[in-house]
């Protein structure tokens, strides 16, 4: 079944297996329940800490929003025409954001931050 718009942007909790790549990657950058949505609430957990000086400055760019090239990689490509967005371009940006979730969520563990 082709993903309505409805479904890509706000219904969906994961993407289908048949949706195109131009789906997957709308779903990712712009869904509540996508990946840049996990890792903005990350992002806000440590742009608190470091307001409240918990830790220091240079979180906000080792794990924080200035850590931030596959998310905008990711709302790029996804704003591309369907034939121009990659498979691999996607998963490759996916697995990226990923890895940075699960860096940001170790640092926030060993502070006994839970997102």
């Amino acid at each position: 079944m082709k993903p309505t718009t409805k479904m890509i942007f706000e219904t969906a909790t994961e993407p289908g297996r048949n949706w195109t790549n131009k789906s997957i990657a709308l779903f990712h950058a712009f869904n509540p329940n996508g990946i840049v949505a996990q890792k903005k609430l990350r992002d806000k957990a440590i742009s608190k800490l470091v307001d409240d000086r918990v830790v220091p400055s240079g979180w906000i760019i080792a794990y924080g929003t200035l850590n931030d090239y596959p998310t905008s990689e990711l709302r790029r490509i996804a704003s591309l025409p369907a034939v121009s967005v990659k498979e691999i371009k996607v998963r490759v940006l996916i697995n990226m954001i990923a890895r940075n979730i699960a860096t940001a969520d170790e640092k926030l563990a060993e502070l006994g931050v839970e997102v």
